[in-house]
């Protein structure tokens, strides 16, 4: 068995993320350095310098260097990788920066685009990549990177495109955004439909950014193109709607309708996936035509809603509904309560989030219609239903409708249950700050949410005096919105010192009390004030669970972790967006699964860059991808790209382009 045989066995058997198999690896590698002879020992010291170093034995690794190069049986391009490891122990060794010698040694590769020497160069560049500003490093890199890509691995072809994006990613100019991924889809070599469609569709989503609803079409359509030829028919559908968004967007609406209706009349079912692209594409559609013609997009939800009402998929159905109820402003009571029936008796079980949220909206829908037929007692029985049905799966707006669809009926059919004398009184003062507030007449709402609060606090009924702090909540609102942090944080405290802990609405306002103390603190640049109002928040969810406790104590355990995470604390700040993580599971609601999702991708970031830690940065990115790839969130899909950017082709391929 030759010298390179027997490196190649046992490398094989090394497991780099096991530190025993890198320490077994390395003592095999040092007993057949001492039986091979100095002819044949370059090879062995250039495979046992890597291990060396993930072990963080620096003064062996400089030792294995200068053996390279004092080798009189070194070649040039081994000496080069020798003289790479000397610097790096030397870096390791005094703290010193290796970027110059780095920078030297780049210098001395020239022109040589040998794979081998591609590699060695992207180990070059990795300070630079951590060190520089993203314009910096680009410049120098990009130039460097294309002249290599055609006879570059495969291997250094991921590392390539991964960096120069995740240097994109930190150009804060959209235009030179714009510019260097439409450099990147030029290089020569960079022909795999994985990375191009990727590219595409980045391109695309910056020039919308950036106001470029030409070149952003024009990419969604080239896009479409590619994704059809690379069969990844649900993806090209999917890019063709985008496509007709950006065009509606930019006031194109007949042509977003043309190429909406195309898609409906032309495309062929495939698979479930394909399905449900093109049953988004109809209720983009719906929406569109609503816009344009409402009477047309009536028609249009209905035609949709009649077709695909009884699909096995429910998420396809789910997506009829949405027609059905986007389209239905313009119709009459009657239209509207049999439209939110059929709804109703399409789904009467909340098996997922959004056909919760769906039947939600239709029993509000109906609630307004049975009340405008004159029947209040019967649009109470559907508001109560609402109310039973809205937990924090449901969004923010759709339950504020539903409140108030419920708390009107309440006091129009004379229920003042449970309620004081004066609970009706201070119910309409809340209702008039909130009027005012939406008006953007500050002054009045401000007085108006003072005289709520005065009037409901010397109560002995805890639902009149709970107006009073949803009064002090929404005005609290009104002043972050406008800045006025400080007097924020004024109202917040006394939320605080008024509350009521009744384990129910009492607490749940004292949590919210807190995260809005919390939030104004921490724009007045008090971070451990903030921290130890969001660690209140997390203390009561954590004691008193229910599903908004929940909630709240989530957004409270994000705050906390992005207060901390300013580079001073890396330590801290992954334990904080541990903590956001370990609150979910598979149950937890959307807005929980985003933040646990954004707490993977920012400890990656961490890891990476404060850390310098690619293997645990790579893990935090295969965890999102993991745990996300099958996820339908638009956000989720989204953060899955980038992680998937992060990973090895051959763990991502699938998941990128398609749901499993």
């Amino acid at each position: 068995m030759t010298v390179h045989q027997r490196i190649a066995l046992i490398e094989s058997a090394i497991d780099h993320d096991d530190v025993s198999s890198l320490v077994h690896g390395a003592d095999r590698l040092r007993e057949l350095l001492a039986s091979t002879p100095p002819a044949e020992a370059v090879p062995v010291l250039l495979s046992l310098c890597p291990l060396v170093h993930d072990l963080e034995s620096y003064a062996e690794l400089a030792s294995c260097a200068a053996q390279i190069a004092t080798s009189p049986h070194a070649g040039t391009r081994e000496r080069l990788f020798g003289q790479y490891w000397a610097e790096n122990a030397r870096a390791h060794l005094t703290g010193d920066s290796p970027i110059p010698a780095y920078l030297h040694l780049l210098t001395a590769i020239g022109d040589d685009s040998s794979p081998e020497l591609t590699r060695l160069g992207n180990r070059l560049w990795n300070p630079a990549f951590h060190r520089w500003r993203p314009r910096a490093f680009l410049d120098g890199y990009l130039p460097w990177a294309a002249a290599r890509f055609p006879s570059a691995s495969d291997e250094d072809r991921e590392v390539i495109v991964s960096r120069v994006l995740d240097r994109v990613d930190d150009l804060d100019d959209p235009v030179e955004r714009i510019a260097v991924v439409t450099a990147l889809l030029s290089w020569r070599g960079l022909d795999d439909p994985y990375w191009r469609l990727g590219l595409r569709r980045r391109l695309a989503a910056d020039a919308a950014a950036q106001g470029d609803s030409t070149l952003a079409r024009r990419t969604y359509l080239q896009l479409a193109d590619d994704a059809t030829a690379a069969g990844e028919l649900a993806a090209a559908v999917s890019a063709r709607v985008q496509a007709a968004r950006t065009a509606r967007d930019a006031g194109e609406l007949e042509v977003a309708i043309q190429e909406l209706e195309h898609i409906g009349d032309t495309a062929v079912p495939h698979d479930h996936d394909h399905r449900l692209a093109i049953a988004n594409a109809r209720l983009v559609l719906v929406d569109t035509l609503v816009l344009h013609a409402p009477d047309r997009g009536a028609r249009e939800g209905e035609t949709m809603w009649r077709d695909l009402a009884h699909s096995p998929s429910d998420e396809i159905a789910h997506l009829a509904g949405l027609a059905l109820a986007r389209s239905w402003n313009e119709l009459d009571a009657h239209s509207r309560r049999e439209r939110a029936t059929r709804i109703l008796a399409r789904f009467p079980a909340p098996v997922t989030p959004e056909i919760r949220t769906l039947m939600v909206m239709a029993l509000n829908t109906r609630t307004r219609a049975v009340s405008e037929l004159g029947d209040d007692a019967l649009a109470l029985v559907d508001a109560e239903a609402a109310h039973a049905l809205c937990t924090t799966e449901v969004p923010d707006f759709v339950r504020a409708t539903t409140d108030r669809n419920r708390l009107a009926l309440q006091l129009r059919t004379g229920d003042y249950s449970e309620r004081d004398e004066i609970f009706g009184a201070v119910r309409n003062l809340l209702d008039d700050a909130d009027a005012a507030s939406a008006r953007g007449e500050a002054a009045e709402a401000e007085r108006l949410y003072r005289q709520t609060f005065d009037e409901a606090q010397p109560s002995s009924d805890t639902a009149t005096r709970i107006v009073g702090l949803t009064a002090l909540q929404n005005w609290t609102v009104d002043l972050l919105n406008a800045r006025e942090y400080a007097r924020a944080a004024e109202i917040a405290r006394l939320s605080i010192e008024s509350a009521i802990v009744d384990g129910g609405v009492g607490t749940e306002l004292l949590a919210q009390a807190w995260l809005q103390f919390g939030n104004a603190v921490n724009r007045l640049a008090d971070r451990a004030m903030a921290r130890h109002a969001f660690r209140q928040v997390m203390t009561i969810a954590a004691d008193a669970p229910s599903p908004a406790l929940t909630e709240l104590g989530s957004q409270a355990a994000w705050n906390d972790a992005v207060v901390i995470d300013d580079g001073s604390q890396p330590h801290e700040a992954l334990a904080a967006y541990a903590h956001v993580i370990t609150r979910v599971t598979a149950d937890s609601p959307l807005s929980q699964q985003r933040r646990a999702a954004k707490a993977l991708k920012n400890s990656a970031v961490v890891f990476a860059g404060e850390l310098n830690r690619p293997q645990d940065a790579a893990a935090a990115w295969a965890r999102l991808a993991e745990r996300y790839t099958n996820h339908t969130d638009p956000e989720l899909a989204r953060l899955v790209a980038e992680a998937q950017q992060h990973l090895p082709k051959s763990a991502s391929r699938g998941g990128f382009w398609r749901r499993r």
